[in-house]
């Protein structure tokens, strides 16, 4: 074989392959289209690509090539049917899209066109056919041609056909088909495109949700329809409610035109009846509780709530559902109006309440600060978000300690911080909450006195945020022993504020404390104690010398008083014997009455004089000595003396001073 006949066979492959390509690009397959929707949404979509006798004389391996190159890349969403032969000879391929809803269909139709170079997305596709609505939306930008890319390209790939211009040009669109609710519907296009509705529907549905938490939710959906439709839609209307009602739930028509279906449950079990009381309408309905971040004692509840009313609302309406959702107490909004077509969750910020919170500060004498922060919390709050509070208040364990004590109502947390000095404290303070201030200044002093000022901010305003609290905040400071305060003009000195003792009360829920103060040095104490001890100890000699001297007096006063009391008995006694025969000096020394001694027989002039007493019987000296004598008892007068025995008798003398061996002598009282 010659070289020039070698060319001359290439030359010709070459243009009979370039012929193929043109034939091919000229007609190519001719698509048609059937797709056909049943009233639940599902259906089948029949694409056959048709190529002519000429154009399948010029395929590279004819039909078996085509065959075998369709099965290789044939995807999951299609059935192939096989090569079957046209009516002019040539050859057909047909292919069916089978789905079950018309989601079901978007998705697959999704895939297919990954592989278009079109750019089209999947369609919007509705079927209504509820006792209210029924009819089709399809809205496609695609052609069947679109579908089947993945085929041509790979008929270029296996070398079944040669195309350099790309596979949009391999195909053209034939007739396209639509089969809906008994009508063949010849849609004269590459792209479906059709909508056709029998609407019955409301003229407006409405719900409203209540929250209780993620196992308690009720809902009331409303339907209303306009009064002049009532008469007529009636029976329809009052049809759908009654089989739209899910079990468990309850229905009432509260008007004319109008009418609700009420529900309560879980979650899913929301969700589900929603659908059911939609005519089957897609819903998501899902609640999910989470810490708030930052703030582990509030929770946030993320709600998507999503709902549609296309198989229950009518052609005039919006088509979007609004739903009024509660939240209930200490959520953050209580209340949000949804609509039904948003897209993503929405949070509702929930802060459970506190009975109390109370910041008690005290300052030592020596300067060291402890500070005790308590909050009282009701245990249903404490239920609410677990162990949130723990999580929030407790310290660290180089700033301070933390202790719970729970009763039948609430739960009480306790932190105490404390702080050899203000430094000290502030520094370990300022770990557990970095938004405070504690500040003592100096403003002036002297040997005896020191002035000051404390700002005390303990940052509970921060520790309170997002919580109502029942009874409020409480700030006190306990000023160190021997301090007091001084009332100023300056603004920032609360008016407000209460001294009891050394504390200084903040109003209720003003958090913050500003007091001027003056206080003994130490220096001023020690002089102080010295001088008091001197004070105290002068003092103290004062008083044992008075003591000693009233000791003396006291004796003296009570010897007097013996001595009387003594000479008042010998009185009392009534008779004093003065016998002057004894020998012994009878005289008695200092008493009132001097009686005359042994032997002498003459008195000095006194007061009394007596006689000398033949006998004189021993005795002690007393306030008066007299002779012994022998004498009967008798009742005498002031001083009855007698040496005998004698009868009572009346008129007896102040003095009756007699002896049995001597005269007897009286002497009248008014003789004295």
């Amino acid at each position: 074989m010659s070289r020039r006949t070698t060319k001359t066979r290439v030359s010709l492959a070459i243009a009979l392959a370039a012929m193929t390509t043109l034939i091919l690009t000229a007609c190519g397959a001719i698509i048609d289209t059937t797709m056909t929707v049943n009233s639940d949404g599902s259906g089948t979509r029949v694409m056959t690509a048709t190529v002519s006798a000429d154009d399948a004389d010029e395929l590279t391996g004819g039909d078996s090539a085509v065959d075998s190159s369709i099965r290789k890349h044939l995807p999951d969403e299609l059935t192939y049917s096989g090569i079957s032969p046209s009516d002019d000879g040539g050859l057909k391929a047909t292919f069916t899209l089978t789905f079950s809803s018309t989601d079901d269909y978007k998705q697959k139709v999704k895939a297919l066109l990954s592989d278009a170079a079109s750019g089209a997305e999947a369609p919007e596709f509705t079927v209504s056919d509820s006792t209210l609505v029924q009819g089709i939306t399809l809205q496609e930008s695609f052609s069947s041609g679109d579908l089947l890319n993945w085929m041509f390209t790979g008929l270029v790939e296996d070398g079944v056909v040669t195309s350099d211009e790309g596979t949009s040009q391999m195909y053209e669109d034939g007739m396209t088909y639509l089969d809906y609710g008994g009508e063949h519907i010849n849609n004269m296009g590459g792209a479906l495109d059709y909508t056709a509705e029998q609407n019955h529907g409301f003229d407006n549905v409405t719900m409203d949700t209540k929250v209780t938490d993620q196992d308690h939710i009720s809902r009331t959906i409303t339907y209303a329809i306009d009064p002049s439709r009532y008469d007529t839609d009636k029976s329809r209307l009052e049809k759908f409610i009654d089989d739209a009602t899910p079990t468990g739930a309850s229905n009432v028509a509260t008007e004319p035109g109008t009418w609700t279906i009420t529900f309560a449950g879980d979650a899913d079990s929301i969700q589900k009846d929603t659908s059911t009381a939609l005519g089957g309408a897609d819903t998501t309905f899902t609640i999910d509780f989470a810490p708030m971040n930052g703030d582990p004692s509030q929770r946030v509840l993320w709600l998507n709530d999503v709902a549609s009313c296309d198989t229950v609302c009518s052609d005039t309406a919006s088509g979007i559902v609004t739903d009024h959702v509660t939240a209930g107490k200490g959520y953050d909004p209580q209340t949000m109006d949804l609509d039904g077509d948003q897209g993503g969750p929405v949070s509702f910020k929930y802060s459970p309440k506190m009975t109390s919170v109370t910041s008690d500060t005290t300052i030592g004498f020596t300067g060291a600060v402890t500070n005790v922060t308590t909050f009282v919390v009701p245990n249903s709050s404490v239920e609410a978000v677990g162990d949130g509070f723990v999580q929030r208040y407790k310290p660290d364990k180089n700033a301070g300690t933390f202790t719970t004590s729970k009763s039948k109502n609430e739960t009480t947390y306790t932190v105490t911080i404390t702080g050899d000095d203000v430094d000290d404290f502030r520094a370990k303070y300022s770990k557990w909450n970095d938004k405070s201030a504690f500040t003592v200044i100096d403003t002036d002093s002297s040997f005896f006195l020191h002035h000051g000022e404390y700002d005390i901010d303990p940052g509970t305003d921060r520790l309170a945020l997002g919580h109502p609290v029942t009874d409020g905040v409480h700030v006190t400071v306990h000023l160190p022993f021997g301090t007091w305060t001084k009332q100023t003009e300056d603004p920032r000195d609360s008016t407000a504020n209460s001294i009891t003792g050394q504390a200084v009360n903040a109003a209720k829920n003003s958090h913050y404390v500003h007091v001027r103060t003056s206080s003994p040095t130490i220096a001023g104490l020690i002089t102080a104690g010295l001088i008091a001890a001197a004070l105290a100890f002068g003092i103290t000699i004062l008083i044992r010398r008075r003591k000693g001297v009233a000791a003396w007096a006291t004796s003296r006063r009570d010897a007097a008083q013996a001595s009387w009391a003594e000479a008042q008995a010998r009185i009392d006694a009534g008779v004093v014997h003065l016998d002057a025969a004894n020998d012994f000096d009878v005289s008695d020394r200092g008493s009132v009455l001097n009686l005359p001694v042994q032997q002498a027989r003459q008195t000095s002039a006194g007061v009394l004089s007596l006689p000398i007493a033949p006998s004189m019987s021993s005795q002690k000296p007393g306030l008066l000595s007299l002779p012994s004598m022998t004498a009967a008892a008798h009742r005498p007068s002031l001083l009855n003396l007698a040496g005998e025995p004698s009868a009572a008798r009346r008129g007896t003398p102040l003095i009756d001073w007699a002896n049995s061996a001597m005269q007897t002598t009286q002497t009248n009282s008014k003789e004295h």
